[in-house]
């Protein structure tokens, strides 16, 4: 999805400097072509005393006008059209987040469910260790015990000779 996205980017930026490049060109070239229009020398004179001139002015401004609102609207739509390519990579990058989500989910349970399998087994493994160690105590001291003579206890008792 990083690769989508960053190639989205990259893609998009590429046209939007495309499109800048072609609207610097074509308002250059409108531009040029209006003053190309107005006469010079005495001419030029002449149109400004007639008023041929301001006319001429007029018409090159709704030229341009007119271009730079054609540029507005293709800016416009490219941006659009921008904005539901991103919105449409943006869904599916949420739904990869979703279905991950679900996954570490699942995974989750599973290692709980097997750590509580684990757990009951060595419980059941220790139990019966339990079981087995107190069933031998058990039948140990069935045995009647023994009285302890005085050479038992004295063995258990330190001496300190100095």
């Amino acid at each position: 999805m990083r690769d989508k996205k960053a190639l989205l980017v990259h893609i998009q930026r590429a046209e939007r400097q495309e499109l800048k490049d072609r609207h610097r060109i074509k308002r250059h070239i409108t531009t040029k072509t209006g003053r190309d229009k107005f006469r010079r020398g005495i001419m030029g004179f002449f149109d400004k005393v007639t008023g041929k001139e301001k006319r001429l002015r007029l018409i090159n401004k709704k030229e341009v006008t007119k271009v730079k609102r054609q540029q507005s609207n293709s800016r416009q739509n490219l941006v659009f059209r921008h904005n539901m390519e991103r919105s449409e990579l943006q869904g599916q990058i949420e739904q990869v987040r979703e279905k991950q989500q679900e996954e570490r989910k699942e995974l989750a349970l599973r290692i709980h469910e097997m750590r509580n399998s684990r757990e009951a087994q060595e419980m059941d493994g220790l139990s019966r260790d339990f079981n087995s160690v107190v069933l031998d105590r058990v039948r140990s001291t069935d045995v009647p015990d023994r009285k302890r003579t005085h050479s038992d206890a004295s063995s258990n008792v330190r001496r300190y000779d100095r």
